[in-house]
């Protein structure tokens, strides 16, 4: 199975949005570069630990109540258009992405104010899905008896 190492990444804000770029190699083994066997890379960031655990967040439905932005954090899927990455006759491939995301989406609760600009940074994932999958199915409106 290929394996993905996040190489370089960079971001900056633009207004609600974290724009940028990210760096990914492909590791492909032998059997897969042979036959040719592709990749569906997927990208997902996450306001990171270290820029959210010092920022004290008040709860406005709890009086009084203090926790950290940490607790409001969410991981987002980022929408790629990189496609199928292959081996190309060679055991590892350099891909790099441009990403877009709204700082609203990385945050639950309205909380993404507090994300401050002079600390804010992403966790980066990168996962890879061979092209070559087990069959599915999806059946809708399955009516439910009484």
């Amino acid at each position: 199975m290929a394996s993905v190492r996040v190489t370089k990444s960079v971001f900056q804000r633009s207004g609600p949005v974290i724009v940028g770029s990210v760096t990914f190699v492909t590791s492909f083994s032998d059997a897969e570069v042979k036959n040719s066997i592709g990749f569906i890379p997927a990208l997902f960031v996450m306001a990171s630990r270290a820029s959210t655990t010092n920022i004290v967040v008040t709860t406005e439905h709890l009086i009084g109540a203090q926790t950290t932005l940490y607790v409001y954090r969410k991981e987002v899927a980022v929408p790629l258009k990189a496609g199928i990455v292959r081996p190309s006759a060679s055991p590892a491939v350099e891909t790099t992405v441009d990403m877009a995301v709204a700082i609203v989406d990385l945050f639950t609760a309205h909380s993404e104010h507090f994300f401050d600009k002079a600390s804010a940074a992403l966790d980066v994932r990168v996962t890879l899905s061979p092209e070559i999958s087990a069959s599915k199915d999806t059946v809708m409106n399955q009516r439910i008896g009484s």
